[in-house]
Formats: C-alpha cells, sequence, structure tokens
C-alpha cells in the first residue's frame, strides 16, 4: 500500500511525462476504507478517475472482503464511496466513481446489481470475471445465471446506466 506523499508524488511524475500526442489519464481502483479529504484532494488535484471495490450487500460482500482482522469491510467502504460520491457532485472529482464486483456464481446478480443502484445510488458500475478459466470454473451455470439475472435488471431500469460488460456487449455485437 503505498502512503498519500508517494501516491501524489507518483501522480505528479506520471503526468509530468512526454508522451507525445498522447493524453495521459490516471484511474486508481480501491475498497475505499481509508478515503478521506485528503485522498479526494490528491485525486482532485491530478484529475484522477476512482472506482471501489465492493462485492454487493455486506452479507455478500463480507464473505470474500475482510481486513487484516477478519472483520467486515462494507461500512467502511460504503462510506468512503458516498464521499467520492459527495466530492464528485460537488464538482471535486473529474468522473463519477464508480464500482467493481467480481461476479459470483453462488449470488443472484440481479440483488448485486440492485443495492448497486438503489442502496449505493450507482451509476457506473462492472462485473469482472473471476479469476477462472474454462478449465477451472466450479459452476459456469451459476456464473451465466448471475450475469443473466444482473443484465434483466439493467434493462429493466429506465436511468441513464452505465455497466461496462453490458453496454460493451450491445455497442459492439458479435
Amino acid at each position: 500500500m503505498m502512503g498519500k506523499e508517494k501516491f501524489d508524488s507518483a501522480c505528479h511524475n506520471f503526468l509530468s511525462g512526454n508522451y507525445k500526442k498522447s493524453r495521459l489519464q490516471l484511474a486508481c481502483q480501491t475498497n475505499a476504507m481509508l478515503i478521506d479529504e485528503e485522498w479526494i484532494d490528491i485525486f482532485s488535484n491530478n484529475n484522477i478517475s476512482v472506482g471501489v471495490s465492493i462485492d454487493g450487500p455486506k452479507h455478500i460482500n463480507d464473505k470474500h472482503r475482510l481486513d487484516r482482522k477478519g472483520r467486515s469491510t462494507y461500512e467502511g467502504t460504503v462510506k468512503g464511496l458516498m464521499m467520492l460520491q459527495d466530492a464528485w457532485q460537488a464538482g471535486r472529482l473529474i468522473d463519477e466513481p464508480g464500482i467493481v464486483c467480481v461476479a459470483n456464481s453462488l449470488v443472484n446478480g440481479a440483488e448485486i446489481y440492485r443495492h448497486f443502484v438503489d442502496v449505493l445510488h450507482c451509476k457506473k458500475i462492472d462485473f469482472l470475471i473471476p479469476d477462472e478459466t474454462h478449465d477451472t470454473c466450479k459452476d459456469p451455470e451459476g456464473l451465466s445465471n448471475f450475469y443473466c439475472s444482473a443484465m434483466d435488471e439493467f434493462f429493466l431500469i429506465q436511468t441513464v446506466m452505465y455497466t461496462y460488460v453490458f453496454s460493451t456487449l450491445i455497442d459492439n455485437p458479435c
């Protein structure tokens, strides 16, 4: 884990590089447990997009996302996400914070999706494929059910939402 000063310095080094005609845009992914006003200032000053890692409601998230002492990270993650959302709404962040969730074949994707939309008020969501291959996937049918039920909710919602994995499929059909 990198402290604030080192992180800020690294950002300045990246942004001061000569990338010819390319434009560098920084982004980071966090569990948001340590988000405070200083971190938000660093993100703001360096125009960093921020994503938050969370896997659903507390009872689901805490199956795989515990702190080093085995305690829940859910409340701290939600608090950090809300601080980031408030900072974005106040115009302090370059981009609305999004959520990254690892798809879970043992849970209902629709429940997860509704939690992100209805409870956490998130409009940018991505569901990552678990770290498995076609040879090691223990429950491909369950994973398919997760994605299908989450996608059903995506189509039911009448507000502007961006769910990377679904939007990519829709925008770029095979």
